[in-house]
């Protein structure tokens, strides 16, 4: 790859058998979570259904989003041959780290974000939920 006209090589990594099998168990978990969402965006939070149409349009993309980006994030580190955030403390504050600051440091930057604590609930309840459906019967794995 050339890189502002230097030549950079990438190091090939091999990976185990069981690391494949966790790249796939987490790529699908990400491509299942990116349908649900476009489901969300396009049909189901146009729903007019009390009480949960609100969570539908507000807090459900933040949810999701909660969900893919610790896999998204395991996945690179993963496949650079380093190991990935499995333990439920470590998930939950490097989660809470993050969506602080998606809601509370980028609203100052720019100028269409806004601020919500329902969101970092979100964000949150979306990690459990990844560490419970990843994690919780076969935390052995990696």
């Amino acid at each position: 790859m050339l890189l502002l006209g230097k030549v950079v090589k990438f190091k090939k990594v091999k990976l185990s058998k069981i690391r494949v099998l966790w790249l796939k168990k987490h790529l699908i978990s990400v491509f299942l979570a990116l349908f649900v969402y476009t489901l969300n965006r396009f049909y189901l939070k146009h729903l007019n259904i009390p009480y949960v149409g609100i969570f539908l349009k507000n807090q459900f993309s933040d949810l999701i989003g909660g969900f893919v980006f610790p896999s998204y994030v395991n996945t690179l580190l993963v496949t650079t041959n380093r190991l990935p955030i499995k333990r439920f403390f470590s998930l939950f504050v490097f989660m809470l780290g993050v969506s602080l600051l998606w809601e509370y440091v980028f609203p100052i930057f720019l100028s269409y974000s806004t601020s919500d604590i329902y969101d970092v609930l979100a964000y949150q309840l979306g990690t459990i939920l990844y560490y419970f459906i990843m994690y919780k019967d076969n935390n052995k794995i990696v």
